[in-house]
């Protein structure tokens, strides 16, 4: 069974994010959607290929903007399960930036169970600096409505964060952002680094002395996410849910690979070119050519037995560092480890081991 099957349905976005590494949602390819017909053809694709699917991403640009394919998709499906033609439906989740979301997509939701994640960046004056619309007006008003109509029709969602120089100019630690994003209620709390952060963004601090303070910030959250789950039971850091399910649960596979990039998992864009994950697209080094081509794994993505610092590393069995972000951090030249991430993934993965033997 494929693991998760990511649909791009549009290159389309209503925003104009500062940091977008999906170049304001297009990824530098003609502005398309992907339509109710296509989405199904994929879908069964893939479905007879690897003889089910476990999860369907929805993924943009802003998906809601396709919001007509994604429920005609819902629907072909859940008639599916009644015709008794497949068993069950697969889980549907979906990242947006929030502020297309209204009635009619939280019945949506409700009805499909939709995992969702909305994107916010913290504060108003924060989020609204980085998250502009394509008017230039900020997005925070809109994106909270969308949380608010959410919380209405009692659909859980997670928050996730791109930390920036923004943040780190104004104070605002990673910490602190994730007390903030907590007020809103979220079952779990994203806080990623933009993809492309260097040195010079940040007061013109030395690049040593920019990635010190980041894992310095970064360990003390994870520190008082494990301190938050012993004394209340909260799991809201996807780090340390990461963590404890790579610990408990040791996923099938993750000691030889990084994700299932290629492997378990495939994203296919509106013109209906596939790449092992989402955040590849029109990255032309690891274009799968069209969806018909895929009818089985696919060997390119690096392992981490094809790097010397992951041979000797204690923890290679527990990390799912991001090839995706190797390759941008590395100037879209070659996926290869990130020191400054090794060592907090190093860190994180003692840190959630000690709190499991000492619980």
């Amino acid at each position: 069974m494929l693991s998760k099957l990511t649909l791009i349905v549009t290159h389309n976005c209503n925003l104009n994010c500062n940091y977008c590494y999906a170049m304001g949602g297009d990824y530098g390819l003609p502005v398309g959607q992907m339509s109710k017909e296509e989405a199904i053809k994929i879908v069964e694709h893939f479905w007879n290929a690897f003889n089910g699917i476990k999860e369907i991403f929805f993924f943009g640009g802003e998906p809601l903007l396709a919001i007509d394919t994604i429920e005609s998709l819902c629907i072909h499906l859940k008639n599916k399960v009644k015709e008794r033609k497949i068993k069950e439906l697969p889980l549907f989740t979906l990242i947006s930036n929030g502020t297309r979301v209204n009635q009619r997509f939280a019945l949506i939701a409700k009805k499909y169970c939709f995992d969702i994640t909305i994107s916010i960046d913290g504060p108003k004056e924060i989020h609204n600096t980085n998250r502009k619309l394509k008017s230039g007006n900020g997005s925070f008003d809109k994106a909270i409505k969308g949380i608010s109509i959410l919380k209405k029709h009692n659909i859980p969602f997670s928050i996730e964060c791109t930390y920036t120089k923004e943040h780190i100019e104004n104070s605002h630690t990673p910490l602190s952002i994730y007390k903030y994003l907590q007020s809103f209620g979220p079952n779990k709390i994203i806080i990623t680094e933009q993809l492309d952060a260097k040195s010079e963004y940040v007061n013109n601090s030395s690049k040593e002395d920019y990635k010190n303070n980041l894992y310095n910030s970064a360990i003390e959250l994870f520190k008082h996410a494990i301190d938050e789950c012993k004394s209340c039971g909260t799991l809201n850091h996807a780090g340390l849910h990461k963590s404890y399910d790579s610990l408990l649960n040791k996923p099938k596979g993750i000691s030889q690979r990084f994700c299932g990039a290629g492997i378990n998992n495939f994203a296919v864009n509106p013109t209906g070119e596939t790449y092992p994950c989402h955040m590849f697209n029109n990255q032309v080094s690891f274009s799968l050519g069209t969806f018909q081509n895929v009818d089985g794994p696919v060997e390119i993505i690096p392992k981490k037995e094809d790097y010397e610092a992951c041979s000797t590393c204690p923890v290679k069995s527990l990390c799912r560092s991001c090839p995706a972000r190797m390759y941008f951090y590395h100037d879209s030249e070659k996926i290869a480890p990130i020191e400054s991430e090794c060592k907090i993934i190093m860190s994180y993965s003692c840190l959630a081991m000690n709190s499991i033997q000492n619980k």
